[in-house]
């Protein structure tokens, strides 16, 4: 994008076209953005500042309610000097979704130490600015027994259960046409899923 505003605009676009959100919702939807570099050794995009003068200087208030962390322990690698979330939020819910203990082992990096190294650090990011974690899958490491829970709320988008719905339309045409068992008549699931080891795949 050209510019924070442009991308602001197409964000705005897409909840309404994409995602079905009401015009007024996303319009009224509080985005902003914050100084951060890509870390090409890492593959990865730091925050450069600190994240929560950032919200307090953009709505002029110092009343922070909850906060939810996508990926606390990322958010927490590299932090400026200050108060922690904990501090200034009432409540922090930290969502997990990517296994960077797996990430470390099999994908970018070497050494015996580094992949138990890496989940010690996320772990104890984890547990320092969150009051609760919900992992999307059970696959990820444990990071604090007594504040995690398992629980998809990222949910499953719309496109993906209309290509399901499209494919079953096809197959039921295809046994009408064979004479065979129409798919549409009984359950059926539909599954997509990206078989990566860094998202929490596990066989």
């Amino acid at each position: 994008f050209a510019s924070p505003a442009v991308q602001e605009e197409y964000i705005r676009k897409w909840l309404v076209e994409q995602a079905n959100l009401p015009e007024w919702v996303a319009q009224g939807l509080g985005i902003l953005f914050y100084p951060a570099r890509y870390h090409s050794t890492l593959k990865s995009i730091f925050a450069m500042g600190d994240l929560i003068q950032t919200v307090i200087l953009q709505h002029n208030t110092t009343e922070l309610d909850v906060c939810i962390l996508e990926e606390p322990e990322h958010c927490n690698w590299y932090r400026a000097p200050g108060d922690s979330w904990l501090q200034r939020f009432h409540y922090v819910v930290g969502i997990i979704h990517t296994n960077y203990k797996e990430y470390a082992a099999s994908s970018h990096y070497t050494g015996l130490f580094t992949a138990p190294a890496l989940a010690m650090i996320c772990s104890a990011m984890v547990r320092a600015y969150c009051h609760k974690v919900i992992k999307l899958s059970d696959t990820l490491q444990v990071f604090s027994p007594g504040k995690e829970v398992t629980n998809n709320v990222h949910g499953v988008r719309e496109e993906f259960w209309q290509q399901g719905l499209e494919l079953a339309r096809q197959q039921s045409t295809n046994a009408h046409n064979n004479n065979e068992l129409d798919l549409l008549q009984e359950p059926r699931v539909y599954f997509l899923g990206k078989l990566l080891w860094a998202k929490g795949l596990d066989i």
